[in-house]
């Protein structure tokens, strides 16, 4: 796929221009290859609609135009990626970075970086998260695999957030803020602009990483220029850790039956959910479609874009427990449930358009979606005190084990869907499918 450019929107090309001084600290760090380097803090607080947005090349996204900075890393052809990447994620650089004198930052300049390229750019983006950002940062300086950088996107923060990722002070944390909050698919389309590496890997700012995370997945890229995404296993936990047998851990995603490597893009839809900071994707995959993340999801996001990637592109994983996805009070997957229901119709409908004969090809797929949207809805429903409409949401459809102990649930108040969503993490596998 090789889409076409759009040019950035006059609203956005015409709206002024300000200009803040960043405060640029000086410290020895290990940021290219654990070699000492000097600081290159970006802290110029960024307008969302006045995103630089830079040439870029054919292979990249119509919808979104901003191209890796700096870098002639991955295209739209996987048989090529590779051929252009001199660099493998273990050779590391050995000379260390040139010092970058403090300068002042407009919305529109960009820093020409003191270290090479690094391999995985890791896209954090932010809102209100202090609770356990420091955690979450700190699982990423960790890592055994050292070639990467932090794309620290705050979305107008108003709690201590800011504060925290500042205080790291290697150079690979690179802070970026928002002036006005913006949806999450466009926030992460406006981080991955500031992406440099060929991998794009993503850390929600509760969620955790096992130490060898990038390091194993880097590997498996490598391995297989026709991959596009690679993940690994995920513990849903509550507490502190994630680590097997921790006080809190819920469940593992895999425990039941492995995802499916290679072209799967029936079965992810069928059976997979693939945790967001368990992701990290080729930049090529990415870069040959037409749109990276729908900015017009709230809640779905993620699903459509690893659906699409999964459409053109091979799937691998990382067995392991590798990940931790965090479930608390703020979470959204379950307090959005409405939400994830018209996004699932939606995808169903942008299936439709973008691949010919969908229906034809994969009929059970569509079947599935708008079996799962209206369940959704009908979850949403009946939360809202609406059991009856939510039973008839669901009828009609072929009645598995999932819908039938819905059906039930239903005669009971809608008060008590919290205690249910709760007791639904812990349900195997197979029939919360």
């Amino acid at each position: 796929m090789n889409p076409t450019r759009k040019k950035t929107p006059a609203s956005s090309q015409d709206r002024k221009k300000n200009t803040r001084s960043a405060k640029t600290a000086r410290s020895k760090v290990a940021a290219c290859a654990q070699q000492d380097a000097a600081q290159v803090m970006e802290t110029a607080p960024l307008s969302v609609a006045d995103a630089p947005i830079t040439a870029a090349t054919d292979a990249a996204p119509a919808a979104v135009s901003p191209a890796p900075e700096n870098s002639d890393a991955d295209r739209a052809v996987p048989a090529q990626a590779e051929n252009q990447d001199s660099m493998t994620p273990f050779d590391a650089p050995q000379s260390e970075c040139a010092p970058a004198p403090a300068q002042s930052l407009s919305r529109e300049e960009s820093h020409a970086p003191a270290c090479p390229p690094p391999v995985v750019s890791v896209i954090m983006n932010c809102r209100n998260s202090a609770a356990y950002l420091r955690e979450a940062i700190e699982s990423v300086f960790a890592q055994t695999f050292s070639s990467w950088e932090i794309i620290f996107w705050d979305n107008a923060s108003t709690d201590n957030s800011p504060n925290i990722a500042q205080s790291f002070t290697d150079a690979r944390m690179r802070y970026f803020r928002a002036d006005e909050p913006t949806p999450l698919g466009e926030a992460r389309n406006l981080a991955i602009a500031k992406a440099r590496g060929r991998y794009i890997a993503f850390l929600d700012c509760d969620d955790l990483w096992a130490v060898t995370k990038l390091e194993k997945q880097v590997a498996l890229l490598e391995k297989n220029p026709r991959t596009g995404l690679v993940c690994t296993d995920t513990m849903i936990f509550s507490g502190r850790s994630f680590a097997s047998g921790a006080q809190g851990t819920i469940r593992r995603m895999f425990s039941i039956a492995a995802p499916h490597r290679g072209m799967a893009f029936r079965e992810l839809i069928a059976a997979g959910w693939i945790a967001m900071s368990a992701a990290v994707i080729r930049r090529a995959a990415l870069d040959g479609l037409t749109e990276w993340f729908d900015p017009s999801f709230n809640v779905a996001e993620e699903a459509d874009l690893f659906y699409r990637i999964a459409h053109d592109w091979e799937l691998d994983y990382v067995r392991e427990t590798l990940t931790g996805w965090r479930v608390h009070g703020a979470n959204n997957t379950f307090a959005r449930i409405g939400e994830f229901g018209d996004e699932t119709r939606r995808i169903l409908q942008k299936h439709e358009r973008l691949y010919p004969h969908y229906a034809l090809q994969y009929p059970d797929i569509a079947a599935l979606l708008s079996q799962r949207a209206a369940f959704q809805t009908a979850v949403a429903l009946w939360r809202d005190g609406n059991g009856a409409l939510a039973r008839r949401e669901i009828s009609g459809y072929p009645p598995t084990p999932k819908l039938r102990a819905f059906w039930l649930i239903s005669w009971l108040p809608g008060s008590l869907f919290n205690i249910a969503a709760r007791a639904y993490q812990f349900l195997p596998t197979c029939f919360r499918r």
